[in-house]
């Protein structure tokens, strides 16, 4: 093809430029597909870790509010009667011109697992700080924070399993998992001191 001065581009010529740039316009698309996409997969997964996080410190908040703090198992076990109703952290509610431990009610600081009604409601203990509801053990549930399921206020959700472990006589190991649709999940450990 003889090009004339003055003439332009031949059809050809700008066919495959338009081409080229439709290839490096759709490079471009795919990489800030993937980068936005990245970008919400961190976002929930930095979600997941503050439900943690916020899990954690209201439990540990109240155990240091709290003294004279004991671990039950529901149930209990050979070396541990039954203290409380279900398992969790209990502690005595001092009168106010006492110090001696266990001079006062006892009052739950974690129901781990809170008997339920008849419509699957749990049924707390009068003076319960914190709970874990969890009515269907295959799916998340939610730290909440009162004694009454019907005024009690939302700590944190999408909780896939909230665990305490006696280590030792004055030790507890708080174990939270969190989890989301999209199965992340994150999992946060940390030790309270009873005393």
């Amino acid at each position: 093809m003889k090009r004339c001065q003055g003439d332009g581009f031949t059809l050809l010529e700008l066919m495959l430029a338009m081409a080229v740039f439709a290839i490096f316009l759709l490079g471009v698309s795919q990489v800030l597909r993937q980068e936005i996409q990245s970008y919400h997969e961190d976002m929930r997964q930095e979600a997941l870790e503050e439900k943690a996080r916020a899990a954690m410190l209201q439990i540990l908040d109240q155990c240091h509010l709290n003294a004279y703090k004991f671990y039950s198992y529901s149930g209990g076990t050979a070396l541990s009667p039954p203290l409380g109703p279900d398992s969790g952290i209990y502690f005595y509610n001092i009168r106010p011109n006492s110090t001696t431990p266990g001079n006062g009610a006892l009052v739950c600081l974690l129901d781990l697992n809170p008997s339920r009604d008849t419509n699957g409601k749990p049924i707390l203990a009068p003076g319960t700080l914190l709970y874990f509801d969890q009515p269907n053990p295959k799916a998340t549930g939610a730290l909440m924070y009162g004694d009454n399921p019907a005024t009690a206020h939302l700590v944190a959700d999408d909780i896939e399993l909230l665990m305490v472990t006696p280590d030792g006589n004055h030790f507890v190991k708080i174990d939270i998992v969190t989890k989301n649709l999209e199965n992340q999940s994150f999992e946060l450990v940390s030790w309270a001191r009873l005393y």
